[in-house]
């Protein structure tokens, strides 16, 4: 009625069938909500928001269902880490996420090379961490977004390395390298770190 222009048979039409499907839509809604699938991926997208107490409740759910180990793991150890939504035990964090990376859990490898190159004070096993990401980049089974994450953290770790030995002139050839074939997976985190 507000719209004088609308065409109101299309609309009628168009409800109709909603309304004929309305009892299909609903259970459907209802089993993507009860599905454990649905819930981790929401229990990740949470950390990734920043609504760590969801995802904490929901691991806990599922360590209670011996469900989806690695990926609370995961989640459970960069709250720890963090001290995310609750005070920070850096020791049980990494704990975790070496728990989860020992799986084959990606995401936690990358967030422990990260933890190694950009957060903690010293450098440790630069070899290891370096043979690690490297893998990364090379294998069939991580993403693209994890392969340009592995590329900025070897850029990351090159320039660590150099800011660390070299106290005077630097050249960052190899880390721009390493930036320019993470910027190539459409990266966008790295066009911050190139800046």
């Amino acid at each position: 009625e507000l719209s004088p222009s609308l065409d109101k048979a299309d609309l009628e039409r168009s409800l109709g069938r909603v309304i004929n499907t309305q009892g299909k839509v609903g259970a459907w809604c209802t089993s993507k909500i009860d599905s454990m699938t649905f819930s981790i991926e929401k229990a990740l997208a949470a950390v990734e928001s920043g609504n760590y107490k969801h995802a904490w409740d929901a691991c806990e759910f599922f360590r209670a269902k011996d469900k989806y180990d690695a990926e609370c793991n995961y989640i459970q150890g960069v709250i720890l880490f963090y001290g995310y939504g609750r005070s920070a035990d850096k020791t049980w964090g990494k704990t975790r996420l070496e728990t989860a990376s020992r799986t084959g859990y990606t995401a936690a490898t990358l967030e422990l090379a990260h933890i190694s190159i950009d957060v903690e004070k010293r450098l440790s096993d630069v070899r290891a961490t370096r043979a690690t990401l490297e893998g990364l980049t090379r294998s069939v089974s991580a993403t693209i977004e994890q392969k340009g994450y592995a590329f900025m953290l070897l850029g990351n770790l090159e320039k660590r390395i150099q800011d660390e030995k070299n106290f005077g002139t630097k050249s960052y050839h190899d880390v721009q390298k390493l930036y320019e074939k993470s910027s190539e997976l459409n990266y966008w985190p790295v066009f911050v770190a190139r800046g």
